[in-house]
């Protein structure tokens, strides 16, 4: 599977949502999770969803700019291998889905972003997925999203022991913060309160 058989999968899945007569009554019955409208949930999840393959091109090329392709193509096909495994189009919609698999995706390269950061002062991603992915994780609910959580921390754990840089991959000491990607004004986390 490559990032463009990704991308298929994603095509094909927002176009099915698209045919769907009772769409909006699906993710109706999702966006009650965030407290928000469908329409706007059906925006967060295609833009999130769509989001994945661009980063998975971004820590790609980054790597090969810093040397690091080593360290990084181990978690670019793993992302790409979580799309790999039989997915049926859920009765919860098309995009819906494939949610699971991107916020796994998403989950692996932010904590590989910060995983580089801190051990060589670099990133391979300069987007801020947290948000996104915190709420993501409301919308794939509990105890699911935990079992996911805890997919990320094995993965993460088997592809960085005896994480070293590659020979000639200069350690920084300081580089510039990331940009947050950020989800629209209506899908905002709610302080309890």
């Amino acid at each position: 599977m490559t990032i463009t058989d990704v991308e298929y999968a994603i095509l094909l899945a927002r176009s099915c949502d698209e045919a769907r007569p009772d769409r909006e009554r699906v993710y109706r019955r999702q966006a009650e999770k965030l407290n928000t409208d469908a329409t706007s949930l059906y925006a967060y999840v295609c833009r999130y969803i769509e989001q994945l393959p661009v980063s998975l091109r971004t820590a790609e090329a980054s790597a090969r700019e810093g040397g690091l392709e080593p360290l990084i193509m181990p978690v670019t096909r793993a992302v790409e291998n979580f799309f790999n495994s039989k997915c049926e189009l859920s009765e919860e919609g098309g995009l819906l889905a494939l949610l699971d698999r991107a916020y796994l995706g998403h989950r692996l390269l932010e904590e590989l972003n910060d995983h580089l950061h801190v051990r060589l002062g670099r990133f391979i991603l300069h987007i801020d997925m947290t948000e996104a992915n915190m709420l993501a994780h409301q919308l794939i609910g509990e105890p699911y999203a935990s079992e996911l959580e805890g997919v990320v921390r094995q993965s993460l754990d088997m592809l960085t022991d005896g994480l070293e840089a590659p020979p000639g991959v200069v350690q920084l000491a300081e580089s510039g913060g990331l940009c947050p990607f950020r989800p629209l004004q209506a899908l905002r986390l709610r302080q309890p309160g």
